[in-house]
């Protein structure tokens, strides 16, 4: 057998080649691992002892080089030979400690102590250990009246034991126990960085300063007090340029403490210095080259560089790698934000505030996000706790400023602005802003021409878009022409301008001047897809979806990897229920580009769906959850996919998680009752309603679904009188009319559900789910004559309309009114003529009636949506209609594989095999 030197060597050439810290790291331990081995053949002739001894001899010089990994394996190798050696069980458990392995070392350094070695070593130690897993309250129990001989080791212990109390937030026994520590032992290094830390934690930095300047004196090879020395620093506006040289002298010492590699980087990539902190991150890597925060760091400088999809890549591998870490969470939203995702970056954020609800800067990145996501309301509960503690800064204030801008309160932004203000002065960008807010707040006509004079005199755009936005809202539609021709002066060649232009001429019904403004914009930037989106937007609305489908085709030619271009397209086809194979094939290709954004898997998973391919939907969702474990959109899809398939007990597992991961989400809770019912849990499924409607009192879905639940429960009055709050919640949306018709219509209260349902509409709505709710109850009270002219009456204010149209074809199968549902039908294919389910349904109706045509229909709607087992189906009989037996009993025999739990499906595949001649046809 090779060893594991030659083995590396004779694996040399092939593969990646390791980097050099890698290689470095991985000699040390074949080095180390040989050494071992060579110790242990020269030993084997004597006692288990004397071969521990040598082994401890090692280790020892291990150490003393900072080579931990070496160390551990030479103990490792003393414990095989005498496990009772209490000596080798410290040193382990000590060097396992300094290796970032608290938990490892707790259990070692309990071993040594059972064993007897001396408890002046190894309880400070073991309290070290405690503390960094989080285990205050644990060292509180254990050790909180344990008292050592030697005043040093006492001193440590007392020091860790304050931390306990201050981290159970007991700041009165944390202060008594840490002046214990100071009076065992004055000069004691984690004492005194700890009363630094308490120092500049109350304000007084300078204190604490000093604290550090006294030690260093005594100890100037103290390298984590130099390392605390940067951090004290880098909060100091009058020190902050000596944090670095801090930071330096503490590599220097010590090349493998973290801390001080963490805030060295941090600071230099907060100046920004990339070039510097590329340095500083090479020389991480070689000193600590497996830490995570190797990836971390890598990601950030990526996300500097605008290296999206590296950051994004090493983001999710450290996700993955530690799923509960609110900074890794908070470096994952900080990239979906670079991406653009912002649903996903809120979902992160959220997550990373609430395993660090104390981290400014995550309420901070959390509430611009909302703010990104048109979430004003969740940004000021993000911010509140800062704004209500008085601990704002600048950045808390303008964030505040814009939520309440967004809210339509302009007189407190414009308050905000002011406040922010003071404490710095604004740059051009928030200046504007706060002229703004002040103009809408009270047209303060100061705020105006500051607004103006930033414009003309700036080279910033935010002036002249509040200018514009400014115009447009009062119609004075001249003057924000005006301020797009000023925009334009500054940004010749840019398409923006143009844009504007092209919006503003649809404000005034100009669709000619507005094409072609959006036409000069696209030209300009052939790449530019706001244009390309708006000129599609107006061929949708003049009913020209095949010009729309064509322009988003001819941009993809021009740019094939356009995410927003590929979703857009995908989009279209999939209202049009077109060619799912080219949906697959658009929204796969959007995953390629951006494996990270769910809501591209979300889209593929709904295809899916809306196909009644449960199956291929939950494996995209089992994909997705495997690419992004933990996103809430992507536990959504999986949950719903199971559902789909049937298997209500994996949907619950994947919605239990999803309220794990999301605690306070109404809709958790509501898919949570959803697969409860599927369960036929009706209890379980009423607790997760009532709790949905606690999270969020105006949640629309759950209300309704608890009113299904009483209704199913035979609990009229309950429903009605769940109905009747939600009409007082929003008496201006028909929804709670249409809940009141809902519960009349399942009392058979006719006429109380017809004026329900006229009421919904009368708000003005042109909802087809509500004519579609009125007409079935007009059929269902007997009213079959008002029903029609209903239908007339929709259909001619709403010749386009293609959902009624479906419903009015199904509503004349289910009355097997088989020459009305074929009108209704092929009505419909004019409207959509590559509708697959209507094509479909056609087909049906055709065979139904014995009239000839069908196979045509059938064709085409299997060639659209291919491998659909219900296609298939009447494509199979079309096919027997048509004499081709053979071929009819293959395509069925392949549904029913796809399917084989669907009776119908079988039913038909015997018919087809009963058929005479089906025994030649097999043949």
């Amino acid at each position: 057998m090779k060893s594991l030197a030659c083995q590396h060597l004779a694996d040399g050439g092939r593969g990646r080649q390791p980097s050099a810290a890698q290689r470095s790291g991985l000699m040390r331990l074949i080095i180390a691992a040989l050494t071992g081995a060579l110790l242990l053949v020269a030993c084997s002739r004597q006692d288990p002892q004397q071969q521990a001894q040598a082994l401890l001899g090692a280790a020892r010089q291990a150490m003393e080089k900072g080579d931990s990994a070496a160390a551990q394996i030479h103990l490792k190798g003393a414990l095989q030979a005498a496990p009772d050696m209490a000596e080798a069980r410290f040193l382990l458990g000590r060097s396992l400690l300094d290796s970032g392995r608290p938990a490892d070392a707790a259990v070692e350094l309990r071993k040594a102590l059972a064993l007897k070695h001396p408890a002046e070593q190894a309880v400070p130690a073991l309290a070290r250990a405690l503390l960094a897993q989080g285990e205050g309250r644990l060292l509180l129990t254990e050790h909180g009246s344990t008292v050592l001989e030697d005043a040093n080791a006492q001193a440590d212990l007392k020091t860790s034991l304050a931390q306990a109390w201050f981290q159970a937030g007991d700041n009165r026994r944390g202060d008594a126990t840490l002046a214990e520590a100071l009076a065992a032992a004055p000069m004691l290094p984690a004492a005194r960085m700890l009363q630094a830390r308490r120092l500049a934690g109350s304000g007084q930095l300078d204190a604490a300063l000093a604290t550090l300047a006294e030690l260093l004196e005594a100890n100037p090879r103290e390298a984590q007090a130099w390392s605390l020395r940067g951090d004290l620093l880098s909060i100091s506006p009058s020190h902050r340029a000596e944090a670095v040289p801090a930071y330096e002298k503490a590599v220097a010492l010590e090349p493998r403490l973290l801390a001080a590699h963490v805030g060295l980087l941090s600071e230099l990539i907060a100046r920004p210095d990339v070039a510097a902190a590329g340095v500083a991150l090479a020389r991480l890597k070689k000193a600590l080259p497996e830490h995570p925060k190797v990836s971390y760091f890598e990601a950030v400088l990526a996300l500097q560089h605008h290296e999206l999809k590296a950051a994004r890549q090493l983001s999710d591998k450290l996700q993955r790698q530690e799923p509960t870490n609110p900074d890794y969470m908070r470096l994952a939203g900080t990239v979906a934000l670079a991406e653009g995702d912002v649903r996903k970056a809120v979902g992160l954020l959220a997550q990373a505030l609430r395993q660090a609800p104390d981290n400014t800067m995550v309420r901070r990145l959390l509430a611009g996000a909302q703010l990104q996501a048109a979430q004003p309301g969740q940004a000021l509960a993000t911010l509140t706790p800062l704004l209500e503690k008085g601990v704002a800064d600048v950045m808390v204030l303008r964030l505040a400023a814009a939520a309440h801008a967004q809210l339509g309160d302009f007189g407190r932004s414009a308050a905000m602005y002011e406040s922010a203000a003071r404490v710095q002065a604004p740059d051009e960008r928030t200046r504007a802003a706060t002229a703004f807010a002040r103009w809408q707040h009270n047209e303060d006509p100061r705020a105006l021409a500051e607004l103006q004079a930033l414009a003309s005199s700036g080279a910033d755009t935010a002036a002249d878009l509040a200018l514009i936005n400014t115009w447009i809202q009062r119609k004075a539609y001249d003057r924000a022409a005006a301020a797009i021709d000023a925009l334009q002066r500054k940004q010749p060649g840019q398409p923006l301008a143009e844009m504007l232009r092209g919006r503003l001429a649809l404000l005034r019904n100009d669709e000619v001047q507005a094409r072609a403004a959006f036409e000069r914009a696209a030209a300009l930037s052939p790449t530019y897809f706001p244009a390309c989106a708006a000129l599609a937007a107006m061929e949708l609305r003049a009913q020209q979806r095949p010009a729309a489908q064509q322009r988003f085709r001819a941009f993809l030619q021009r740019d094939p990897d356009n995410l927003d271009a590929l979703v857009a397209l995908a989009g279209l086809l999939e209202q049009a229920t077109v060619a799912d194979a080219e949906v697959q094939r658009l929204l796969g290709r959007a995953i390629e580009l951006a494996p990270g954004k769910a809501s591209i898997r979300v889209l593929l998973v709904n295809h899916h769906l809306q196909a009644r391919d449960a199956k291929r939907a939950v494996q995209v969702a089992r994909d997705g959850v495997a690419a992004l474990p933990g996103d809430p959109q992507m536990l959504d899809a999986l949950g719903r996919a199971h559902l789909a398939a049937g298997d209500a007990n994996q949907a619950l597992t994947a919605f239990n998680q999803l309220s794990t991961a999301m605690p306070a989400s109404a809709h958790a809770q509501l898919n949570l009752a959803r697969a409860s019912l599927a369960l036929k849990d009706g209890a379980a499924a009423r607790l997760h309603l009532k709790r949905a409607l606690q999270a969020q009192p105006d949640f629309v879905p759950a209300r309704m679904a608890l009113i299904e639940l009483e209704l199913s429960e035979q609990r009229g009055a309950e429903a009605l009188a769940l109905a009747k709050e939600l009409q007082a919640q929003r008496p201006r949306d028909p929804v709670g009319l249409m809940a009141e018709g809902q519960v009349r219509g399942a009392q058979k209260q006719w006429d109380a559900a017809t004026r329900a349902y006229r009421g919904a509409l009368a708000l003005g709505t042109d909802r087809t789910d509500v004519a579609v709710r009125l007409h079935d109850v007009l059929l269902a009270a007997g009213r079959h004559d008002e029903a029609a002219q209903f239908a007339a009456n929709w259909q001619q204010a709403h010749p386009r309309d293609a959902a009624f149209l479906s419903y009015l074809g199904d509503v004349a199968l289910r009355r097997r009114d088989l020459p009305l549902a074929e009108r209704q039908f092929r009505a419909l294919l004019a409207l959509q003529p590559q509708n697959a389910p209507a094509l479909n349904n056609v087909a049906w109706v055709l065979l139904e009636q014995g009239k000839p045509g069908a196979l045509a229909y059938a064709e085409q709607a299997n060639a659209l949506r291919p491998d659909q087992p219900g296609l298939m189906d009447t494509m199979a009989m079309a096919l027997a209609a048509d004499k081709q037996l053979a071929k009819a009993i293959a395509v069925q025999q392949r549904a029913v594989a796809m399917r084989p739990d669907d009776a119908g499906l079988r039913a038909t595949l015997t018919r087809l095999q009963a058929m005479p001649g089906a025994a030649t046809a097999a043949r």
